[in-house]
């Protein structure tokens, strides 16, 4: 009896030592991998950022962004993981040297190492519908006050 009591109590605890969580342990990133900008990052006026952005479109036209402005899909917007909203850039497709400015109210891109989700209008003002990706250098023009 007093045997089996404590099987009973060990398979318990044992069970809730494998369903436990890590919480407070820091995770750990592919070794070499390129950094996002986190929320706290700090950013400058002038400041030159190079990476693959990508275009998002119907799928999200009429809903809220990150930042609460209803997205239109042939606006002058874009998704950053970190850049307040409200922040004005310029971006470049360094493919065909075009350029458009844009505003940041959303959060993203999700993917891979793309530093950038374009507007549907963004995407066609720099050639890249086609596509669906290129590489851009984003210019930060001006800050949120």
């Amino acid at each position: 009896m007093h045997k089996n009591i404590f099987l009973l109590i060990s398979l318990i605890i044992i069970m809730n030592t494998a369903c436990s969580s890590k919480l407070g342990l820091p995770s750990r990133e592919e070794p070499g991998a390129p950094k996002k900008p986190s929320a706290t990052s700090t950013f400058s006026e002038g400041q030159v950022i190079e990476g693959p952005a990508s275009y998002y479109g119907s799928n999200h036209h009429g809903r809220r962004t990150a930042s609460g402005e209803i997205f239109d899909m042939n606006g002058l917007s874009a998704a950053h993981p970190a850049l307040p909203f409200g922040t004005l850039i310029e971006v470049e497709n360094l493919n065909n040297g075009r350029k458009v400015q844009v505003i940041i109210n959303d959060r993203g891109p999700f993917e891979g190492q793309r530093i950038l989700d374009l507007s549907y209008g963004a995407a066609k003002a720099v050639h890249m519908i086609k596509s669906g990706l290129a590489p851009v250098r984003i210019t930060i023009l001006k800050l949120p006050e």
